[in-house]
């Protein structure tokens, strides 16, 4: 039997011994893999990206990484570990290496102080069983930029600046940290990280109105007559929106497709009329979230009401007790306490409430809980469902 062991990895010459010969063989076409030139490309010193391996005697075999982020969880901003990427050599799998990382990212997250933590899966069932539950899809729109070109005739007190986004990166950055306390759901990126936006091949759009920016989107364009598609698509309200959609409109000669890529709670068919818009899931993967420390969610925005429950949690021990939840001043306070609990809660029950994604009827069939009729509706009055959109792709 071979040894097993867990390292961190603590500087960009282990990124490259150790985690990218993973990552390559999981993410990338191959053969042939990457050469060291190449690699030592990719390399970004001082990234915040915290990383595991597991070693079976000297080969690493399995490895999982952590962003330390910032989210929206019902109006409250939390630290939030994102978990990218995870993966397993062919020769490691099925021998729960994925698991114990994960616990171990778990166990330095909760020391670090994040509150949340969220991923995008290879596979659902996988990671609800480690406590997450499953975000609303983001959809892909398509639709003509002919329909658009009634807005051409149109006044709109303001403009949009194009600009590549390596030049516009810290406008761009600005703009999406100003939406954070706005969005439910959304990550934000530590600085390190995020210059991988920074040196994509992307264009920029700010819509602005007297100096000050309400709107932007980042797109590319595949080629002549073919599809804009745009990966980010925020405003502030109708102003920045409607310059948007003016500037897109100005393409109906260059391109035969729009494709913006769209958080669930957007309603791109009543934003003009005769859009003829054609919507789908997005084929990226649909993000997942988890509580990592209950005795620290407090502060989001709740309904009236207050309830003790047990929480069970089998990879993170902290959690396991019972907690009361009460909505004070119109935001969650939570205690631990020795009161006797009025139901049991799952850690994958909490989170849906947490994030608004499932409804507390259900946790009976899912295993999440077990509520009564009276109780789900207490739950359903202080964690009223939500369409929580978790912005950055990672």
């Amino acid at each position: 039997m071979p040894q097993v062991t867990i390292r961190r990895l603590t500087d960009s010459e282990d990124h490259l011994n150790y985690l990218f010969p993973l990552t390559n063989y999981g993410f990338r076409a191959s053969p042939p893999m990457p050469t060291e030139e190449e690699m030592r490309g990719w390399l970004q010193p001082g990234t915040e990206r915290i990383i595991f391996v597991i070693f079976e005697d000297d080969q690493v075999v399995a490895g999982a990484g952590c962003i330390p982020m910032y989210q929206n969880v019902r109006g409250g901003i939390y630290p939030m570990g994102g978990i990218a990427p995870v993966v397993t050599l062919p020769q490691a799998r099925r021998k729960g290496y994925a698991r114990r990382l994960m616990q171990q990212h778990f166990e330095d997250m909760y020391e670090m102080g994040q509150v949340f933590s969220g991923l995008y899966p290879f596979r659902e069932s996988f990671y609800e069983r480690l406590g997450y539950v499953t975000f609303p899809q983001v959809r892909t729109v398509k639709f003509s930029p002919q329909n658009l070109l009634p807005l051409l005739k149109s006044s709109f007190n303001g403009s949009v600046e194009m600009l590549p986004i390596k030049d516009g990166f810290d406008q761009y950055r600005i703009y999406t940290e100003l939406h954070l306390p706005y969005v439910h759901g959304m990550a934000y990126f530590p600085p390190v990280v995020a210059t991988r936006t920074r040196d994509s091949h992307r264009w920029l759009a700010l819509a602005k109105s007297d100096g000050n920016i309400i709107g932007c989107m980042l797109y590319h364009i595949t080629g002549y007559f073919e599809t804009l598609k745009a990966e980010k698509f925020l405003y502030n309200a109708g102003a920045g929106r409607f310059l948007l959609l003016e500037w897109l409109a100005r393409h109906a000669d260059q391109v035969r497709e729009i494709e913006i890529k769209l958080p669930a709670h957007e309603l791109p068919e009543t934003w003009f009329s005769d859009m003829t818009i054609k919507s789908a899931s997005h084929d990226w993967v649909t993000p997942m979230g988890r509580v990592i420390n209950v005795g620290q969610m407090g502060g989001m925005l709740v309904g009236s009401g207050h309830f003790n429950a047990r929480i069970v949690d089998e990879l993170a021990p902290w959690n396991n007790s019972i907690f009361n939840f009460q909505s004070s001043g119109g935001q969650l306070r939570v205690i631990a306490t020795r009161t006797l609990a009025d139901f049991t809660l799952t850690i994958q029950g909490l989170s849906a409430l947490a994030y608004g994604t499932h409804d507390p009827g259900d946790f009976a069939y899912r295993g999440w809980g077990d509520p009564n009729p009276d109780q789900q509706m207490l739950l359903r009055g202080m964690f009223p469902r939500r369409l929580p959109y978790m912005h950055e792709d990672y």
